[in-house]
């Protein structure tokens, strides 16, 4: 699923660099090069922030899964100290 998520953003980027090269009208001696080059780091990023943000979603999830038992806890040692002052 990882190849594939960064193959698909590689392609994007590939586009979107020949676009930007189409009409920034840069002159390179080998175009397609250059912009493999560029598409492949621009890919290289992206997909790592990619990656970030979806184990950000993961934690988040973890977390909100927690919340609930962490209210549990409180209300049982919230329920422990009333009995100790009666």
């Amino acid at each position: 699923m990882k190849i594939k998520r960064f193959f698909e953003t590689f392609v994007i980027c590939f586009i979107m660099c020949i676009i930007l090269l189409f009409f920034g009208a840069l002159i390179f001696q080998s175009v397609i090069a250059t912009i493999a080059t560029v598409a492949l780091f621009f890919t290289i990023l992206i997909s790592i922030y990619i990656e970030l943000q979806t184990k950000i979603e993961e934690l988040e999830n973890r977390i909100k899964a927690l919340e609930p038992l962490e209210e549990q806890d409180e209300a049982v040692v919230m329920q422990e100290n009333e009995n100790k002052l009666v």
